[in-house]
């Protein structure tokens, strides 16, 4: 019951223990208590517990007569089967949950357990023990008040008898569910009051998080996590966009694992314009660090509506397991232990020696593990001697919080006669004449180094000391040998031997081997001149050189900038191992600049540079794209480029077949399309005369040729169309032409066949006209004219016939024209001969 009183908030400032666990009992079997007023905190700052009631009196337990029951003669418990047994179930917060169960036969009692959900920084509960016989007394309803106590056993808070028709009914009914009623809930039962109850498995009851009111907006919070230190004044701020009429705030220990909180205060909005919800603590106590939540709600009806929980943090921390003078030997490992009582977001151990006055020298920096994250615990490899001294571990709680230092721990190093190499000395080729090292350093101080030495390729050999000395150093560890200048006769194997005269100690270290080469020059066959790109694409940068190298390597000085990096370090390619190029799959903006290939040859350490190629990517430049054009005539599209290059190249692509560029005129016999580019202006025509083929998207290019790879420097595109009223009109011309040559034919035959017979009957006339018919029609014309007058007429008349013949038929037949000569030449004695 103790770990229930930790569990309220700080607004309880330690009443009679006694009493208050007597309370927290009498929630848990399902009645109502309350604490004397004198007891409860002054909540004018943080918020009320709430109402409570009088707390009611247990009955008497009657004890049961055990006068007729001997040993060895109680008969065995009959069995107890549950029809109906509790299941998991999710619920809202204040809903109606029925928690059903039920036995095959008749049962006298029926008795609820329940237990806590679990922690989650402690074990699982062994929800499948059966609880233990209790004699609690029944109560009336079921709607007990449960505080989170962890227990390992379920604890029976209701016992009464079965009900229903055949006494098989234990259900239980939650009229209005609370977050303290989560957890665990295991129903049991018993035939009879002398038998043990049999339990089901528990079930498990858990709060769903709904809320169901009007929207409501939390202005946002500067800080999610407060440290302040114990006994300082301290405000949380809530604030929200929209008033609103009632506010809430509930408060939850840091490592506490229920989802749900305890209600601490509850207040009406205050502010100009009722959207201020923040609390301030005028003496902040330990007992109020936890997750303080603030909530809101318009309708008092409704529930309320939760911000993000704010981390109220005391700034206090106690470091509970921790490191204090640690001894080890040189060149072990060393574990030094810090374990605070909170969770800490940042760990730091600095150092500093045991005789220095200096500040600490940070020497590692971590976050926790999230699993563990009170450890900031850390372990050291092969400890140096250079790194006795005091180690001190800092927590903080906040990222940009305070800073808690622990207790330094000294860590001091025992004389030891086992001594290792901490470097050895490996495989060395050098060129002749230069410098060489042959490292060698152990783990404790040595007295004397010495350095042995035999032939190449001589297995038979004896090792001869070379050279002896002291060792180097301050802390008596560094036996490497230098050569300043290297010959052939130094070529062979070098070993290194340690000597502790005070242990009588020798360690003799694995031979290496020290060769010696011709200094020869690396020369480049082929490299990269400067490339032009655009951004994504791939590049190749090449590099061969003209006889083998061992190693290569590509840096890079990027645009603007004086730093190079080393890129890529890798052994050359190709069966000579003369290949050193590299392919850029993806070019991107920040590998532009100067890319220089270095070679180095077997044995040497220095690389040989050739010459950098600069890498430039090129950004697509705007392109302008027109069309002219005249109906049923060419078409001219053009396109102009920003930037103008003699060296850019136009293309017109018209998907899937025509891609014309600059040689197409060239190459094609008849070409349907002439393209002309203009340097001077930018501009790439292309004019043709379109047909079907040519309809749809045109996309003009300009490229630029770098290492005959064509790249693009700007697009665009257009559709070329055909005009669905332009195919009408034509039509209807079409069809309007025809008509009207249709028509001027048959005009034409009709004056053509008029004309051939009209002619066809004046002839007639004219060849058997008697002379006296002639005198009569010119007397018709005039009586008063004499007869050569009627000639005259006569002739006259003829001559206006013969003139409106030629302008009818002006290309009449020869036969005709013959007839009509002859008539008119025919004299007037033909016509009386023809009258007689």
């Amino acid at each position: 019951m103790v770990y229930a009183a930790r569990n309220l908030p700080s607004t309880i400032q330690r009443p009679d223990m006694r009493r208050l666990e007597q309370c927290v009992t009498w929630m848990l079997i399902g009645n109502t208590c309350s604490l004397p007023a004198n007891e409860l905190a002054d909540t004018s700052t943080i918020g009320d517990i709430g109402n409570v009631s009088e707390a009611t009196t247990v009955a008497e337990v009657k004890g049961h007569s055990m006068d007729d029951i001997m040993p060895g003669t109680k008969p065995p418990p009959i069995t107890v089967v549950f029809v109906d047994i509790p299941e998991h179930t999710e619920t809202e917060l204040g809903s109606s949950v029925l928690l059903a169960c039920r036995t095959a036969n008749p049962v006298a009692e029926c008795q609820w357990s329940w237990q806590p959900l679990p922690p989650i920084h402690l074990p699982l509960p062994d929800i499948s023990e059966s609880p233990s016989v209790s004699t609690t007394t029944g109560i009336s309803w079921m709607s007990s008040t449960i505080t989170s106590t962890p227990t390992t056993h379920p604890l029976p808070v209701r016992q009464f008898p079965a009900f229903g028709n055949n006494s098989n009914d234990c259900s239980v009914r939650f009229s209005s569910t609370k977050h303290e009623q989560t957890g665990y809930w295991t129903c049991a039962a018993r035939v009879s009051t002398n038998d043990p109850f049999t339990s089901t498995e528990p079930a498990k009851l858990s709060i769903v998080n709904a809320n169901h009111g009007i929207l409501i907006t939390f202005a946002k919070q500067n800080e999610n996590v407060i440290e302040v230190p114990a006994g300082s004044s301290a405000q949380i701020m809530c604030q929200t966009k929209s008033p609103v009429r009632e506010c809430q705030w509930s408060w939850r220990q840091l490592n506490q694992s229920q989802p749900w909180n305890l209600d601490v205060k509850s207040f009406p909005a205050f502010g100009n314009d009722s959207t201020e919800c923040s609390i301030k603590f005028k003496n902040v106590l330990p007992e109020q660090e936890g997750y303080w939540t603030c909530g809101a709600r318009i309708d008092p009806n409704s529930s309320f509506t939760q911000a993000t929980p704010v981390r109220f943090l005391i700034s206090e921390v106690e470091f509970v397991q921790l490191s204090r003078g640690v001894q080890v030997a040189a060149g072990e490992s060393v574990f030094l232990r810090c374990l605070a009582n909170k969770p800490v977001v940042q760990c730091e151990w600095s150092w500093r020696a045991s005789n220095s006055s200096k500040e600490p020298l940070l020497v590692k920096k971590f976050n926790p593990n999230k699993d563990a994250d009170h450890d900031c615990s850390v372990r050291f490899k092969n400890i140096l001697y250079e790194e006795e001294g005091l180690w001190t571990c800092g927590v903080r709680l906040t990222p940009d919080g305070i800073l808690h230092t622990a207790p330094a721990a000294t860590v001091s190093l025992l004389p030891t006669a086992k001594v290792s190499f901490v470097d050895l000395p490996t495989d060395t080729a050098v060129p002749i004449g230069t410098e060489a090292v042959l490292k060698c350093i152990t783990s404790s101080r040595v007295e004397k180094c010495s350095w042995t030495w035999r032939p190449l390729n001589s297995i038979d050999s004896e090792n001869v000391v070379i050279n002896e000395f002291p060792s180097n150093g301050d802390l008596g560890r560094d036996c490497s040998l230098h050569l300043p200048q290297v010959q052939a006769e130094k070529q062979g194997n070098w070993g290194c031997q340690v000597s502790i005269s005070s242990l009588n100690t020798v360690l003799t270290s694995p031979s290496a081997k020290l060769t010696v080469f011709e200094q020869d020059e690396v020369k480049f066959s082929e490299l990269s001149q400067d490339i032009q790109i655009s951004s994504g694409s791939s590049v190749l940068l090449r590099c061969v050189t003209s006889s083998a190298v061992d190693q290569c390597r590509w840096s890079l000085t990027p645009v603007n900038s004086n730093t190079t990096v080393v890129v890529k370090q890798f052994p050359a390619a190709g069966n000579e191992a003369r290949d050193c190029s590299v392919r850029l799959s993806h070019a991107l903006a920040e590998q532009e600049g100067l890319w220089t290939c270095g070679a180095r040859i077997h044995g040497r350490q220095n690389y040989t540079d050739a010459p950098p190629a600069k890498l430039s990517l090129l950004e697509p430049e705007p392109v302008t794209i027109a069309v002219w054009s005249t109906p049923h005539q060419m078409v001219t599209l053009a396109c102009r480029i920003g930037a103008v290059s003699s060296e850019a190249n136009c293309h017109w692509i018209h998907v899937p077949n025509v891609h014309i560029h600059q040689n197409y005129s060239k190459l094609a016999k008849k070409p349907r399309h002439n393209m002309q580019m203009d340097y001077t202006t930018g501009i790439c025509k292309l004019v043709f005369k379109p047909d079907h083929s040519d309809l749809g998207k045109w996309t003009c290019t300009f490229t630029l040729t770098n290492e005959n790879t064509d790249i693009e420097i700007g697009s665009a595109t257009l559709v070329l169309l055909n005009t669905v009223a332009d195919e009408k009109l034509g039509w209807i011309v079409g069809a309007l032409t025809a008509m009207i040559l249709f028509l001027m034919i048959i005009v034409v035959v009709l004056v053509v066949c008029k004309a051939r017979i009209f002619v066809r009957k004046t002839s007639e006339v004219l060849e058997t006209l008697p002379s006296n018919v002639n005198k009569q029609s010119v007397k018709f014309r005039g009586e008063n004219y004499t007869e050569d007058q009627g000639k005259i007429n006569l002739h006259f008349t003829e001559d206006s016939r013969t003139s409106s013949l030629k302008s009818i038929l002006p290309n009449r037949s020869p036969r005709l024209q013959d007839r009509m000569e002859k008539i008119h030449a025919m004299p007037s004695k033909v016509f009386e001969n023809v009258g007689m």
